[in-house]
């Protein structure tokens, strides 16, 4: 079960760089599966590379996120990070998303979880 809330206050700016722009590059997104025999599960994991990536091009810095699924779907992450490239605000960058199976256990500061 998923439970999603937002809320959104009279004066906030509005959202401009989760808004696709036809011009900004795209990079990819490609989803996978990660086992961690540490937390003795698998999961969903969203990985994003830049428009342009490149293994041959010197290292990329790496952003990982949890809840890797709200990411991709709902904040649109990968169409954010297109937009401040693009826009050069910042360098580009390698994104995991990664999925929580157990969220409540695994994000409440376990070990296990700092260990993974």
């Amino acid at each position: 079960m998923t439970f999603t809330s937002a809320v959104e206050l009279p004066s906030a700016e509005p959202q401009l760089w989760n808004v696709v722009r036809p011009k900004a590059p795209k990079g990819q997104v490609r989803r996978d599966k990660f086992t961690s025999k540490i937390l003795g599960n698998e999961r969903p994991i969203w990985i994003y590379t830049p428009p342009g990536f490149s293994t041959n091009k010197k290292p990329y810095g790496l952003l990982v996120l949890s809840d890797g699924g709200l990411y991709v779907n709902t904040a649109r992450v990968p169409t954010t990070l297109d937009n401040l490239i693009a826009a050069g605000l910042i360098p580009p960058l390698v994104a995991v998303m990664v999925d929580n199976p157990e969220r409540m256990r695994e994000l409440s500061c376990s070990q296990r979880t700092g260990t993974f």
